[in-house]
């Protein structure tokens, strides 16, 4: 059992912003806070199977995952996320440069945003949904771990570079309700 839940968490962020505001205290914007403190979110918020659930809408803002200049063996570790908040977008750079190594999707996602999962070496599983429509340029760049991909008849684009220096995937099965494919 998780130490914490990620609506306790970003509620406790929140309540620390509120307090602060009622004595003219300068706060960090949620994005720079979720950043800074991402080492505590993963180890609070993960079961003890290595598992951290993504169940909160709030946390879904661009880059939210990324640790921008810190070395491969510097980044926090997350063996598997479960996304099962009801979003419709992965926003962009989202997970960017993340050491994740297996995704669940929810139901009901529609888009992969741009460079979602880019260099995430780590990667080897993620299921996309039946309700995705649309991968954005760059979701999976450089995602070298990942070997095998099944996209849904429902995909209608996939953007520029989505799957480009995969190395592990051997093949990907366009599905038939494909209409775009970025250049």
């Amino acid at each position: 059992m998780p130490e914490k839940t990620l609506t306790q968490f970003i509620d406790e962020y929140e309540n620390f912003c509120n307090e602060g505001r009622k004595h003219n205290i300068q706060v960090e914007e949620f994005s720079t806070y979720m950043r800074k403190n991402l080492a505590k979110l993963v180890d609070e918020c993960t079961d003890e199977n290595g598992i951290l659930d993504l169940c909160d809408s709030r946390i879904f803002f661009e880059g939210a995952f990324y640790e921008e200049g810190k070395k491969p063996e510097e980044k926090i570790n997350i063996p598997e996320i479960i996304i099962s908040a009801p979003i419709k977008i992965i926003p962009k750079k989202m997970f960017f440069h993340s050491k994740v190594e297996k995704v669940i999707l929810p139901d009901g996602l529609k888009e992969i945003g741009e460079s979602a999962f880019h260099h995430c070496e780590s990667l080897k599983e993620i299921n996309l949904p039946d309700s995705l429509e649309k991968i954005g340029g760059h979701a999976f760049n450089d995602c070298k771990s990942l070997k095998e991909i099944n996209l849904p008849d429902s995909l209608e684009k996939i953007s520029v570079f989505a799957f480009s220096y995969c190395e592990s995937l051997k093949e990907i099965n366009l599905p038939d309700g494909l209409k775009e494919i970025g250049e």
